[in-house]
């Protein structure tokens, strides 16, 4: 879908738009209509609590818990505004939901430290044994929100963020059936998988997927106990990236279906190793060149942090060979969209977007995603914005 000036430009933003949890019909409108005057032709809210009512979440601190509801259900729901105000005015919604992060520790600020409250959903909180364990059996609650996990270097949010394993077949079913209610329910044009980046050893391998129906067939199938073999072990690592393969296939077929016809998209953060590395990203579980080899999804958006506080800051020059990289294994077997993450409130912030975008647009980049709309507002970008969704965009780099 090209914008009026001639490109596809995303813009992930908050379920009700601006913010995660507004839900001011008015607030929607005006946000939508600021949208579609800069050029956007998608939305892709993200949300740290899930609008929908089947997936509802919880504060805990200490013993104490509280249920966390801040939107209104139903037609009233942020999300079933934000949908119908967009395409009131020719945008597409593609929901994002990050795959398997069911808890989190709230941080006193976005790259401060952990906090004493942790959030996560009922489905989690009322099956613990699915939250998926370290090689010494621990799940997300048994490790110390400040303790780094041994033979990481750091990368990953874990324990910040706390995942249930795909391995269970329970997990891939609760998972999709909140794709398919979005889909169903909402009236979305796509949904959006959001891998987070797991923890992983000095060797980018993952540190997680010790669970119980991973090492019994694993076991069963080479007759070894993983616990009792290096964490890098190749079998290991590509038995429990199938899991995750699994729930795409089994995600892509739900989606194939009658009345649920809608685009599939995948993104994730340009570390190292999962797309400069294409033969490495099974290792961090982000298999992306099997889905896109069996055509599972039908874009893939590498998200490039131009800017720190956090993540891997990437310069333009760096975008463009990592996506010289992407288009050189994937060919046309799905598009592509450049996610340039606008956080940090840098002076040149509004520069480096631009030639980063010329940069991926010169190496064959499908469209252009910006990230996020709260940055936008907050640092003037919406003039930038309209300066991405036009066809001069291809010629700043």
């Amino acid at each position: 879908m090209d914008s009026k000036n001639g490109i596809d430009l995303a813009l992930w933003c908050g379920v009700g738009g601006l913010y995660f949890e507004s839900f001011y019909e008015k607030d929607i409108g005006t946000f939508v209509e600021k949208c579609a005057e800069a050029g956007v032709t998608r939305l892709i809210p993200s949300f740290f609590i899930s609008p929908v009512k089947s997936h509802r979440w919880l504060i805990r601190h200490l013993e104490v818990e509280a249920a966390y509801e801040p939107y209104e259900y139903g037609e009233k729901s942020p999300l079933k505004v934000l949908v119908r105000h967009a395409h009131d005015c020719g945008l597409e919604v593609h929901p994002h939901v990050p795959l398997g992060s069911e808890g989190g520790w709230m941080r006193v600020s976005p790259v401060g430290e952990l906090g004493v409250f942790a959030r996560m959903s009922k489905f989690a909180r009322d099956h613990p044994e699915y939250w998926t364990k370290t090689q010494d059996g621990r799940g997300w609650l048994d490790v110390n929100r400040r303790e780094k996990l041994a033979g990481s270097p750091g990368i990953g949010l874990f324990p910040g963020t706390g995942f249930i394993s795909l391995a269970f077949p329970e997990v891939r079913e609760y998972a999709r059936s909140l794709f398919i209610e979005y889909v169903q329910d909402y009236g979305v044009d796509g949904v959006q998988l959001e891998f987070i980046i797991p923890p992983t050893d000095d060797r980018g391998s993952y540190l997680l997927g010790y669970d119980e129906p991973a090492m019994t067939a694993f076991e069963g199938k080479y007759g070894q106990d993983p616990r009792e073999i290096d964490n890098s072990d190749d079998s290991w690592m590509r038995f429990r990236a199938g899991y995750f393969t699994q729930f795409v296939r089994e995600l892509r077929e739900a989606l194939s279906k009658p009345g649920a016809e809608v685009e599939l998209s995948v993104a994730t953060e340009a570390a190292d190793g999962i797309f400069n590395e294409p033969s490495r990203a099974y290792k961090m579980m982000f298999d992306w060149p099997t889905w896109v080899e069996e055509q599972l999804i039908d874009v893939l958006y590498p998200r490039f942090w131009l800017t720190p506080p956090m993540w891997w800051p990437v310069a333009p020059p760096k975008v463009a060979e990592e996506l010289s990289t992407i288009k050189k294994q994937i060919g046309d077997k799905c598009q592509v969209i450049a996610g340039l993450v606008c956080l940090g409130g840098n002076d040149n912030i509004a520069e480096l977007t631009e030639r980063a975008a010329g940069a991926a647009l010169d190496e064959g980049a499908d469209g252009l995603g910006v990230y996020r709309a709260d940055a936008v507002e907050a640092f003037g970008l919406w003039g930038m914005l309209e300066n991405l969704s036009s066809a001069d965009a291809r010629q700043v780099s």
